[in-house]
């Protein structure tokens, strides 16, 4: 299957899994996304592949990073225990979408193998022009495919 069928593949599943999530429209910059849709938002990036030297029957066989970006709102001047709570519900969806990914490891078909294999860890999105803030994950999220 082609990179593309694997990125929607990913996607259909973020959006079962995490149904309140909204797909950004920019995927690269996560801070570039209109304020609304960063209120659980996601997106899907493709990054570097390299060559597998895996035997398939026909087609090259590839390894991908694909990058998942998981973000929601944050106030800084919120107490201590509101925001561990906003940032342990992040994690939380991010493991939801981890679990789903584990059971399914073809991505519906679409890929050989799939998994998660790193993430950044919580990071503190600022948007200056509105003066609010965000958190956001990305996870790394390895697929090993055949193009044919």
């Amino acid at each position: 299957m082609s990179i593309v069928a694997i990125q929607d593949a990913l996607e259909a599943l973020i959006n079962t899994t995490l149904p309140d999530y909204v797909k950004l429209s920019d995927s690269q910059d996560v801070a570039d996304n209109p304020n609304i849709y960063l209120n659980k938002g996601f997106a899907t990036a493709l990054a570097a592949a390299e060559r597998d030297q895996t035997e398939f029957c026909n087609g090259i066989s590839l390894r991908r990073s694909i990058t998942v970006v998981l973000t929601n709102s944050y106030d800084a001047s919120l107490d201590a225990e509101t925001r561990k709570d906003l940032e342990q519900s992040l994690v939380l969806d991010q493991t939801a979408l981890i679990l789903a990914l584990e059971y399914d490891r073809s991505l519906a078909g679409t890929a050989v193998n799939a998994f998660y294999e790193a993430d950044n860890g919580i990071e503190y999105i600022v948007d200056d022009t509105y003066q609010k803030q965000y958190i956001g994950i990305i996870s790394d999220i390895k697929i090993q495919y055949s193009e044919r």
